[in-house]
């Protein structure tokens, strides 16, 4: 079992998910289900902090790539990730998760980027 937990908050009113711990297989089907209860909410816009994540495995990568396909190409929405270290970020360009979902330094500057858009 994937030793994980998910906070939701929110931050100037978009909606944050943070990732602590092993995003595995069920680690990413808890994401998923949390971005989807977010997204069913009417709000498209998501960040999600892997800060404190410790490994992103195949079967997490799997969840977040259906979790980009569903904000960005389903809902038309944004979707930022934040505290990736160099391997994460490595990783998740390999297996195509950016360009689609973008990156940024923090939760205020992902916040920013998003108003910014708008």
């Amino acid at each position: 079992m994937d030793t994980f937990s998910i906070l939701e908050k929110e931050e100037d009113g978009i909606a944050v998910i943070v990732f602590d711990g092993y995003c595995a297989k069920e680690g990413g089907a808890a994401l998923q289900k949390h971005t989807q209860g977010i997204l069913h909410t009417e709000k498209n816009e998501i960040i999600i902090d892997f800060t404190n994540c410790s490994v992103i495995s195949s079967p997490g990568m799997a969840a977040l790539l259906e979790i980009v396909m569903e904000v960005v190409d389903d809902s038309k929405g944004k979707l930022y990730l934040i505290g990736l270290d160099k391997s994460k970020k490595q990783f998740l360009q390999m297996t195509g998760v950016l360009p689609f979902a973008e990156t940024a330094a923090s939760i205020g500057e992902a916040c920013q980027r998003i108003r910014g858009k708008k």
